[in-house]
């Protein structure tokens, strides 16, 4: 007969046997889990993990494309800013006529017929002349504008050279003195016919010969001609319009680019309307 230890002994042996063969089947199918999972994402890092373009196309639905439509907005050259930001001086004496007789014998009226340049609103000045161009931008120190229609004393009639004036002031208008508050001036002359040069700018200059100049330079003003002139009163940029010729005479800071940059952004005086100014000193 088989002793008890030597029973206990068989029973050990065969437990052990069947715990091994449990543990090898446990490591073998270990392996093969571990071995299929490494494959998987083998193939998933090559194409789809490390790729975002991968991801996009093959895992997530795709994406309507939308359309964007551009928009167009005028918005102001460096060292500029808008005309409609800055204020009017003379705003505010508008006659509120709409016959541009009744507005001109108003005006002179209120002048007492004793100076030819005389202060106006916009709004009359686009009554009487409604030819008249200013720049849709100036220089961005510049924060009021006068504006003035001149007149023949003798008849009390519009004038022809110059018909309108524009001054452009970093500060309210003459509290300082022009040399120092008034940055440019612009002159309008009625000129009956636009000159011709045939292309040749150069020959503009002969146009002022009875001017007592030290130069004048043709320069190109978005798509017509323009000259600088140098004289005593500084540099004079000429440009016509129509059967209108404008002057700007610039001071410093106002360099020449700024203001062949303004001169070109002219457009209608009754185009500038419609936008209460918000310019203060502060701003």
């Amino acid at each position: 007969m088989i002793s008890e230890k030597e029973h206990f002994d068989q029973f050990r042996r065969h437990t052990g046997m069947q715990m091994s063969r449990r543990a090898h089947l446990f490591s073998v199918r270990t392996a093969s889990i571990a071995l299929a999972t490494l494959v998987v994402f083998s193939a998933c890092s090559a194409e789809t993990l490390f790729s975002p373009g991968g991801v996009s196309a093959d895992w997530l639905a795709e994406v309507e494309e939308v359309e964007v439509i551009p928009v167009t907005v005028d918005v102001a050259p460096p060292e500029l800013l808008s005309s409609l930001t800055i204020t009017w001086a003379n705003d505010a004496l508008a006659s509120g006529a709409v016959e541009p007789s009744e507005v001109l014998a108003l005006i002179w009226a209120a002048s007492g017929g004793k100076d030819r340049f005389v202060q106006v609103a916009r709004s009359d000045m686009a009554v009487v002349a409604p030819n008249l161009a200013f720049p849709e931008f100036v220089p961005e120190f510049v924060a009021y504008v006068s504006s003035q229609l001149v007149f023949t004393t003798r008849t009390g009639e519009l004038a022809r050279g110059p018909v309108a004036a524009f001054g452009l002031w970093s500060v309210e208008p003459y509290s300082l003195s022009r040399s120092v508050g008034q940055k440019a001036v612009i002159f309008v002359h009625d000129i009956g016919d636009a000159p011709s040069f045939e292309g040749d700018l150069t020959l503009g200059c002969n146009q002022f010969q009875d001017r007592e100049l030290s130069g004048c330079d043709p320069v190109q003003i978005g798509d017509g001609s323009g000259w600088w002139l140098s004289s005593l009163e500084g540099n004079i940029l000429v440009w016509y319009i129509g059967t209108l010729r404008y002057e700007m005479t610039i001071r410093p800071p106002i360099t020449r680019v700024i203001g062949e940059k303004v001169a070109a952004s002219s457009v209608p005086l009754t185009t500038l309307f419609g936008a209460e100014s918000n310019r203060t000193s502060d701003s």
